[in-house]
């Protein structure tokens, strides 16, 4: 999967992860954050979509999939999960649960549900389905969608310099060595011909 996406981003940049974020944010299971990582890695590579593009995108696909999803579950989720969740695992108890978690813990659970990928996908609809005032799940949304963007930035970040600290080390004990046979003249003999 990771191929593919590495191919549309190429392709379609910025859009794609606007496009893919936003969809996972109204319940579709897409993967945004394997298409934010990718293009954060590929901007790393090939210097075509800049870092600050990326999390721009990121944060406007984060923040608008979450609103998308409110309203999905504002305006019609809960009788639409009442009537056929159970065909998914969702059941009348967990429906009331999770109403009960989000009218008890809103704004935090909308935060902290961005970092938690199956949460990530349906916080929205959740908070609408639980009457969450907008404006709140708004503010909450959008910081969630702002800390994860840069957080998932830094892991690629943190991730390219190991690498780059792995290929450098033998590197580095190459050059030394070379630069050792140099001075030691020992170089020298590697390349005169063998007497018979």
């Amino acid at each position: 999967m990771g191929d593919l996406i590495r191919h549309l981003i190429d392709h379609y940049g910025y859009a794609l992860v606007v496009v893919l974020v936003f969809a996972e944010g109204i319940g579709l299971p897409l993967p945004g954050e394997t298409a934010l990582i990718t293009a954060a890695a590929f901007s790393a590579q090939s210097h075509r979509l800049s870092i600050i593009g990326v999390i721009l995108a990121s944060i406007v696909g984060a923040t608008g999939g979450g609103c998308g999803g409110y309203w999905i579950g504002r305006v019609g989720g809960l009788p639409f999960l009442q009537r056929h969740g159970r065909h998914i695992g969702i059941t009348k108890e967990r429906i009331a649960a999770a109403r009960k978690f989000f009218t008890e813990h809103g704004p935090k659970a909308v935060f902290a549900a961005r970092f938690i990928a199956i949460l990530r996908t349906f916080a929205g609809i959740l908070a609408g389905v639980t009457d969450m005032r907008f404006w709140v799940f708004f503010l909450w949304n959008a910081l969630g969608a702002i800390v994860w963007s840069v957080t998932q930035l830094r892991r690629v970040v943190e991730t390219v310099e190991r690498s780059v600290e792995t290929v450098e080390r033998p590197v580095e004990d190459v050059q030394r060595a070379v630069a050792e046979l140099q001075r030691s003249g020992s170089v020298a003999c590697l390349f005169q011909p063998i007497a018979r």
